[in-house]
């Protein structure tokens, strides 16, 4: 794939402070960018890349607006010096994933598309082999095999998304190939 390929390129963690979301793009704002680019560009198809459910698990954070704890940050050292437990661990992971659903929930009530794709780039291990999170080499089948749902949406316009979409930025050719080569689609 080339950039050519693509009308409109926002890598958010260019226009985001990470600083602010605890080294991550909350869903929130991925799901706003989109609201907005699929209201005002026109498009036919969009890939959106949300980090939720992965670690770091900021949903509890993001609720009770406080800074993260170490463990919700690094939830697999913690397990090791067992400041929190497998479980405390696997329900912070589903708080995580409940914060993107409920992000993708927003967003197809706020776009339209004849149909729409949900899926993962990986799985995560909890204590399977003795490992934890998404190590490579290893090809335990929770890693490799990833949910896959398609469904619709429709714009009922119940979002008011308060950024903005900025005027199309001019990726590279090797940015473009360098991310999507990290998402796994080259």
């Amino acid at each position: 794939m080339d950039e050519s390929q693509f009308k409109f390129l926002k890598q958010l963690s260019r226009h985001h402070r990470y600083e602010d979301y605890f080294d991550t793009i909350p869903p929130n704002i991925v799901t706003d960018q989109a609201i907005l680019a699929g209201r005002k560009l026109d498009f036919e198809q969009m890939i959106l890349h949300y980090y939720q459910p992965h670690r770091p698990h900021v949903a509890s954070a993001y609720r009770e607006q406080r800074d993260i704890t170490d463990a919700e940050d690094h939830p697999w050292e913690a397990i090791e010096r067992g400041e929190i437990s497998k479980q405390e661990a696997w329900d912070n992971y589903l708080d995580n994933l409940r914060l993107v659903l409920g992000s993708i929930r927003r967003l197809l009530s706020n776009i339209d598309a004849e149909r729409v794709a949900i899926t993962a780039d990986h799985g995560e291990l909890f204590g399977e082999m003795n490992q934890y999170g998404h190590p490579e080499g290893i090809p335990h089948p929770h890693l490799k095999k990833v949910p896959w749902a398609v469904t619709s949406a429709t714009d009922h316009k119940t979002s008011s998304p308060c950024a903005s979409v900025t005027e199309q930025e001019e990726p590279s050719k090797s940015d473009v190939e360098d991310r999507l080569k990290q998402l796994g689609y080259i």
